[in-house]
């Protein structure tokens, strides 16, 4: 299914990965965090809301049907939601059927997702239990994606399938899934269980608890925008979630039912929603943020202690041949060139290895260590990478057998030589006219910059734009009409090299990174961001500039 409405809001959640001791395991457990299980005798009106009508187009699908709220078509009884399709003269469509949603009500950034389901029999049914974003934060259909847990084509009641839907603006949109054959040459008419689990760079599909379908590879371009979104934009933002009975409809190339086919009944036993209680559960580890060696998602054979480095804090040490550390979900985005790592060493050291998804995984750079005169006489170690792209689970592995301990790790950071420049903290400014700061619950923590009026400034000296810099990146949220932010050379009124705009993000905390093209500038300016707009335009927590 799919709806083509343009919404500008959205709303994050930030997930904190909590270090845990052991190794990892894929397995995952789930903690049931919401349910409808129509034991009553009306639908939840807590939980569930109606659409009503043909929309535009036939839903954007030339669908048939006209969607009501009756309980000819939507009702609860004998434990199930019963969603029921009729061949009947209304409102000027020959059929009517049901529709119900959590929009507004319901949505959720990553999760398991299940309902148990009968499902009609029939050419020319459409029967669907899927997901659309609440807030198209990315622009129209398919920007900002749609999740299809399970549809059916009511002529082929032995095959079940689950797709994503994403990319650009329709008609630019593309999508990818599977589908599968029911076991022991079932049909969709009996009971089923069909569910998704999502989580971030990984949506699997299940029917019955078997895998059937894993989408690992997506992306989201906005309208305008030269480049893609970060991913995995577009599935990191909340979906809710929708159950519709269609009748016709491009999905099966129009067909329409039967009238002996009619009434149609689509029934729904319980609908469940769980979050996971296992590591890889949050947002993406980003690479090239500097990773604490103690923040590892698990480990085996490390110890951690108070570290002397700079910045304090813990290190981990007495590691040993074979031992290892994982960080779930590392987002190398486009691709990294090189790691920087901090090791001490009162040995004759040893060797880091950098592997992908397992100890035995692809090798994709390593890191010889020698002596540097002791366990916490720290240095900086670089080495080339290649081969990181998208987002993985990091697997640092020791090499070497000293007896007494190869090496201590406190940091390790990635490095992508496509874009040399460094992330910017906006509390960072030299001076400012009329901005506070407060705490951020952004992701890394710190603090922003807020309550912004038009004609506030920051000034940022001695900025180096390196060879040449073509672009801006923001982290920005606000709560209001929002406004724009000018970035300027040297002074408040010297050369525009670029304009990005602040939208409202559903909240002064909820957070989005919007980028933007400036004209190539090159060398070290004191670079000046003037804010346009009303009052209380937004906050702003950082800025980068690439190329």
């Amino acid at each position: 299914m799919k709806k083509v409405i343009l919404v500008l809001f959205s709303i994050m959640i930030t997930v904190l990965l909590i270090p845990a001791i052991g190794i990892a395991d894929n397995h995952q457990e789930w903690n049931l965090v919401w349910s409808d299980e129509f034991n009553g005798n009306t639908l939840d009106s807590s939980k569930w809301t109606y659409d009503i009508g043909n929309g535009v187009g036939g839903w954007g699908n030339n669908e048939e049907q006209y969607y009501t709220s009756r309980s000819d078509n939507v009702k609860v009884e004998n434990g199930n939601l019963i969603i029921t399709a009729l061949n009947e003269q209304f409102n000027g469509f020959n059929y009517t059927s049901g529709k119900i949603k959590t929009d507004g009500l319901a949505s959720w950034k990553y999760g398991k997702f299940e309902a148990r389901i009968k499902l009609p029999i029939g050419q020319g049914f459409w029967p669907a239990f899927w997901m659309m974003p609440q807030d198209d934060i990315y622009g129209g259909w398919a920007s900002s994606g749609e999740i299809d847990i399970m549809e059916n084509r009511g002529r082929l009641p032995h095959e079940i399938s689950g797709a994503i839907h994403y990319g650009e603006n329709w008609p630019n949109n593309v999508y990818s899934g599977g589908a599968i054959t029911i076991p022991n040459n079932g049909t969709v008419a009996d009971w089923h269980n069909y569910s998704v689990e999502w989580e971030p760079g990984e949506i699997r599909w299940y029917l019955d608890g078997q895998l059937y379908n894993t989408e690992t590879s997506w992306y989201s371009r906005s309208l305008g925008q030269p480049t893609n979104n970060p991913f995995p934009a577009p599935f990191d933002q909340e979906f809710y979630m929708i159950l519709n009975l269609a009748v016709g409809g491009n999905f099966d190339g129009g067909r329409i039912p039967s009238p002996s086919d009619f009434p149609a009944e689509m029934l729904i036993d319980y609908v469940r929603v769980y979050e996971s209680t296992g590591p890889s559960t949050g947002d993406p580890i980003q690479a090239f943020d500097r990773i604490e060696a103690e923040n590892y998602t698990s480990m085996s054979g490390i110890q951690t202690e108070t570290t002397t480095d700079t910045g304090g804090g813990l290190n981990v040490g007495w590691t040993d041949e074979g031992d290892f550390l994982v960080f779930n979900h590392v987002d190398f985005g486009n691709g990294a060139s090189s790691v920087d790592v901090r090791v001490a060493s009162n040995t004759n050291g040893g060797t880091i290895e950098f592997r992908l998804d397992s100890t035995s995984g692809p090798l994709i750079g390593a890191v010889n260590i020698t002596n540097t005169g002791g366990w916490q006489n720290w240095i900086t170690n670089t080495a080339t990478i290649s081969n990181a792209e998208g987002i993985h689970d990091l697997y640092i592995v020791f090499k070497g057998s000293t007896g007494i301990g190869i090496l201590n790790l406190n940091w390790l950071e990635f490095k992508n030589t496509d874009n040399p420049f460094e992330k910017i903290e906006a509390e960072s400014y030299t001076s400012m006219i009329g901005i506070q700061t407060e705490p951020t619950s952004d992701i890394g923590g710190g603090l922003n910059v807020g309550w912004i009026d038009d004609g506030d400034i920051l000034t940022f000296e001695n900025v180096d734009f390196g060879n040449g810099a073509t672009g801006i990146e923001a982290r920005v949220a606000s709560a209001s009409a929002g406004g724009s932010i000018e970035f300027r050379l040297d002074n408040t009124s010297g050369p525009l090299i670029g304009t990005l705009n602040i939208m409202n993000t559903g909240g002064w905390q909820n957070w989005i990174t919007e980028t933007g093209f400036i004209a190539a500038t090159s060398g070290s300016h004191d670079l000046y961001l003037v804010f346009r707009g009303g009052s209380n335009i937004g906050n702003l927590n950082w800025f980068k500039l690439i190329n």
